[in-house]
């Protein structure tokens, strides 16, 4: 079926049967047009994104304070601000990209590869040739192929097999649907790209085909713009026959000459300000918006050529694939250059658009004037006849433009040629530095800046292979030398970057002011200005260059965090409230970090839930670590237990080794506020262990957290760890536990030590007064002030009997103090099991209130006496964090004593991580298996009670006891060797009698069984 009619879209004669690979063939044209837009606009972003540097700014950070004897205690972290500076890592090849602009260039040539089959017989080898040129310039050969086709060159194979097929349609005379033709030739090239994938170990890459097989669609590009430079000029032709009101030929032709003049003097401007000799900083057409005009134009203006080209190609069909093939070709090419930021291939095309359009719009312009003098010319009487030009012919015209374009090129010295080569030898080096193949990336761009001294491209490469293996001098002139030409931010900031590490502050600063002159692209630089005043403490400047970076920047998250952190670190509350509430509703990782911290030094509490999106990844960067850090050192923070089980594997990842300390003491903070005190105690043992030399805070944070629950001589063993780091803090908080133990003869040598030691005054004045009270002796109590009274009850609790309690306890004036005697000597004996003791000072409260009722609670259960509502009394008391344990302790008791050994069970498991240091659990615990003669199970408690508590006498004499039930007398003979360092000699020898009794009495059983 023939479509008769001329249309925009279809030539006379069309078949209706080409329609749909025309149209698929224009959408992939105007594809990869777009994708050539894009490349203009993002391509040096995409060759050198811009990746941010997390920096640290500390805020201390109050954990949890609390009240040891009279002294009050608190637990200090740091939270961490982060403020990000922009820098390039190095030239980034995205390889996706790349495939998907060969699988383009490979479209075009399957166009053009069918297109020939219509073609006369001389053009149909000159045309094959070029195609098949092009495919034995691919490196198909640095594929590594199997064995046993390795002898054969690849490329030959795929060249005979699409030559069979082609010649086939040739020698068909043209009869064959161009639809099938080219679906067959999409068959093979599948076919062909399969066996080749699958033959490979080496694995196919667009990149590596793009830059060794350039050559040919190289040239066929060059022609391609050469062919169609004259298309504009046409157009202008063209409208102003079209839309002349007059038939006036002076009026026609002096319209013509103005939109013809403007046009010409865009490319003139454009010549003289890619050479460097003009920049009037004036709007212009660049060159590849000029080029896509010129080719869609050339789309419908190629089917006025019919009487130019008809000899060489049947324009029915083939003629507008071919066009379409070539522009894809070329859009692909000029993609390539721009999305890999190759400067020297891309001035390759941008010279020749600029000369051609220049040598070809003047040969042409002269033409057209020249032929419309004549009444007689064809050109006259319409744009169809364009070609068919008389007195003067379009060939002379033609090559009139050529000589045009040869002179441009002699007067820039044939630098094209040179930025060709330099452009290719760039992408071999993007290839190696892509494989980390450092040593030939930088001979590639060594011989690239050899062929073009002053390629942005190849000094970027070499200077971050310098930066890589540690020349940063090197690297920083390297960077110079890179915007010599070309004025890109990515150069200033990195030399700046290895100025500010080398801390030279104001020469990184002068850096980035030349390139804030010099660049359009300035947000990144306004905010690395800023950041480098708030180091100078010019702070005024810093929130100025932030101001201004704001204004330019598409990602402003990036100027909110800084702004706020720096805020946040100087604490200027005036200006904070806004920037409060705008980072409350920003979803950007860095300003929500940068707001636990503040609200973490503020002590206010976090109103965010945790984003599990920003822990996705496989590795955290630090804007990600300090979220989850600020997050969970917050007491108010929410962390439930998948979370923490969550981030427990995340620190543990071997990616994120540099923050897993870190890490792991946040995630253990948040246990121990939700009470899980066992898995917090083993993280916060981890982290002390794993600490680093010279940095004793893991240790004093543990030992805190052990001195808070009443584990004092575990919090010793950390506190002198601490100690041995010169950390003096440490020895204070060693004397503070020793004077709580009551151990006061080493209590006061510690404090005589501190006090002459030359600490800071207020830690040297606590160390006086311990001195002089602890060693007060008088005889009578009227002799004690009621202070006196106060720490001589609180802390010789030891010399302390029932009558003496009484006397001094009516010196004390003070309530509150009053009341926390009480309350230490009820912990005291309550401590030490003697329960009728501990009750005898409940008396010295009033029996309604509260501590009595509770008191007596505890006491009663720890006795085994339950009331009917006594779980519900258990309920609602708040045990403080040092008795945490003792609640599901007693629960536990309940349950044993109505006989609900699973309840009980549970209830004896949640006391035992709730409370891993509490000799007690243990024993009550075992004591419950074996009621239940489950005596395995009891052992098993009191051998992890042993490992918990090595220190704890009467642990340790039950679980020799049992060995001896159980018959495990070597563990219990190496238990009894423990035993002798933990008992005076008196005490051992008394135990030692029930030990040898137990021992005959389990070997007599032997002997009988």
């Amino acid at each position: 079926m023939i479509y008769n009619k001329d249309s925009f879209l279809f030539w006379q004669n069309w078949k209706l049967e080409n329609s749909f690979p025309y149209w698929l063939s224009f959408l992939l044209f105007i594809s990869i047009g777009f994708i050539m837009l894009a490349g203009l606009i993002y391509g040096n972003d995409l060759t050198f994104p811009w990746e941010k540097k997390g920096e640290i700014e500390e805020l201390d950070t109050l954990l949890d304070q609390f009240k040891v004897g009279i002294y009050d205690l608190e637990i200090k972290a740091k939270s961490y601000l982060i403020t990000e500076a922009f820098s390039i890592q190095g030239i980034t090849i995205h390889l996706w990209l790349m495939n998907a602009i060969f699988g383009f260039v490979a479209l075009g040539f399957l166009l053009i590869t069918s297109a020939t089959s219509y073609f006369g017989k001389l053009w149909f080898w000159v045309s094959s040739l070029l195609v098949y040129g092009y495919v034995l310039t691919l490196p198909l050969n640095d594929l590594s192929f199997a064995k046993d086709i390795s002898p054969i060159q690849p490329s030959y194979i795929v060249v005979a097999v699409f030559f069979i097929v082609n010649f086939s349609f040739f020698r068909s005379n043209r009869s064959i649907p161009f639809l099938r033709v080219f679906t067959v030739n999409g068959l093979v090239f599948a076919g062909v790209f399969f066996l080749v994938s699958e033959s490979t170990t080496r694995g196919i890459s667009g990149i590596h085909f793009l830059a060794n097989g350039y050559l040919v669609p190289l040239f066929l590009s060059i022609t391609f713009i050469a062919l169609n430079a004259h298309e504009i000029v046409k157009a202008i032709f063209s409208i102003t026959l079209s839309k002349s009101t007059t038939s006036n030929e002076k009026v026609n032709t002096v319209h013509f000459l103005v939109f013809t003049t403007v046009y010409l003097l865009n490319l003139v401007y454009l010549y003289f300000f890619q050479t460097k000799q003009l920049d009037w900083g004036i709007v212009y057409l660049h060159p590849f918006i000029v080029l896509i005009i010129s080719l869609v134009i050339g789309i419908w203006g190629f089917k006025a050529r019919e009487y130019q080209y008809k000899s060489i190609i049947s324009f029915q069909s083939a003629g507008s694939f071919l066009y379409l093939g070539l522009g894809i070709i070329t859009f692909s090419m000029i993609s390539f250059a721009l999305m890999t930021s190759n400067d020297p291939l891309i001035e390759v095309f941008e010279d020749v658009i600029v000369f051609s359009h220049i040598g070809f719009g003047v040969s042409i312009s002269v033409y057209i004037l020249y032929n419309f003098k004549s009444h007689h010319n064809p050109i006259r009487k319409g744009l169809a006849n364009f070609y068919k030009g008389k007195p003067m012919d379009f060939m002379s015209a033609w090559f009139l433009g050529l000589l045009i374009c040869f002179g441009l090129l002699a007067k820039s010295s044939f630098i094209s040629y040179d930025q060709a080569f330099a452009g290719y030898y760039n992408t071999i080096g993007d290839i190696f530095l892509n494989e980390a193949k450092l040593d030939e990336a930088r001979e590639n761009y060594n011989v690239a800046r050899g062929y073009n001294p002053t390629n942005h491209h190849s000094y970027m490469g070499l200077a971050y292979l310098d930066e890589v293996s540690g020349n940063k001098t090197s690297a920083y002139y390297l960077y110079k030398d890179a915007v010599k030409k070309k004025q890109f931010p990515y150069a200033y900031i990195n030399a700046s970057n290895i100025r500010l590490d080398q801390n030279k502050y104001f020469d990184a600063m002068f850096d980035l002011k030349d390139g804030l002159e010099k660049c359009n692209d300035k947000a990144e630089l306004y905010n690395n200005t800023a950041l480098i005043y708030n180091k100078l403490n010019l702070l005024d400047s810093s929130f100025y260059y932030f101001e201004l970076a704001k204004r330019n920047d598409l990602n402003e998250e990036v100027i909110e965090s800084n702004t706020f952190a720096i805020l946040s670190k100087l604490d200027y509350e005036d200006k904070l409230s806004y920037w409060l509430e705008e980072v409350k509703n920003s979803s950007y990782v860095s300003s929500l970090g940068n707001l636990f911290a503040y609200l973490n030094q503020k002590g206010l509490p976090v109103e965010n839930s945790f984003d599990e999106n920003f822990i996705k990844t496989k590795s955290l960067n630090t804007p990600q670590f300090a979220y989850v850090y600020n997050y969970l050192l917050n007491p108010t923070s929410t962390a439930s237990d998948s979370l923490l089980t969550l981030l427990e594997k995340v620190s543990n990842k071997e990616e994120n080794a540099d923050f897993k300390i870190f890490l792991d003491v946040a995630i253990a903070n948040s246990y121990f506020q939700k009470e899980e005190i066992n898995t917090s105690l083993r993280l916060f043992h981890e982290c002390s262990r794993r600490s680093p030399p010279y940095e004793s805070f893991y240790h004093t944070a543990a030992g805190l957290r052990h001195l808070q629950l009443g584990n004092y001589d575990k919090a010793i063993s950390y506190f002198d760890l601490a100690v041995r780091q010169n950390d003096y803090q440490a020895k204070y908080l060693k004397a503070v536990t020793l004077t709580e133990q009551g151990k006061l003869e080493s209590a006061i040598g510690l404090w005589r030590n501190i006090a002459t030691n030359g600490l800071d005054s207020t830690i040297q004045q606590k160390a006086n007064v311990a001195i002089g009270f602890y060693s007060v002796k008088k005889s009578k109590a009227t002799d004690f002030s009621p202070d006196e009274a106060f720490l001589f009850l609180y802390y010789r609790i030891k010399e302390v009997d029932y009558g003496t309690f009484s006397a001094l306890y009516e010196r004390i004036e003070d309530p509150s103090q009053k009341g926390r005697i009480v309350k230490r000597y009820f912990d005291y004996y309550f401590q030490e099991s003697s329960y009728s003791e501990a009750e005898k000072y409940l008396q010295f409260l009033p029996k309604e209130s509260k501590a009595y009722l509770v008191s007596n609670t505890i006491l009663n259960g720890l006795a085994g006496k339950f009331s009917d509502d006594f779980l519900n009394e258990i309920e609602h008391i708040n045990f403080p964090v040092n008795q945490l344990g003792i609640k599901p302790l007693l629960k536990a008791g309940y349950f044993a004593s109505i006989k609900d050994s699973t309840s009980a069970e549970g209830m004896f498991q949640v006391a035992l991580s709730k409370a891993p240091f509490k000799e007690r659990v243990y024993l009550h615990f075992s004591k419950f298996y074996s009621e239940y003669d489950n005596l395995e199970q009891a052992y098993s408690v009191l051998q992890k009670g042993v490992d918990f508590i090595p220190y704890s006498s009467k642990i340790l004499k039950e679980y020799i006891l049992l060995c001896l039930e159980l018959n495990y007398f070597n563990y219990a003979k190496y238990a009894l060797d423990d035993l002798t360092k933990l008992l005076s000699a008196k005490e051992f020898k008394a135990f030692n009698k029930q030990y040898e009794k137990k021992l005959d009495q389990q070997l007599q059983l032997l002997e009988k069984w």
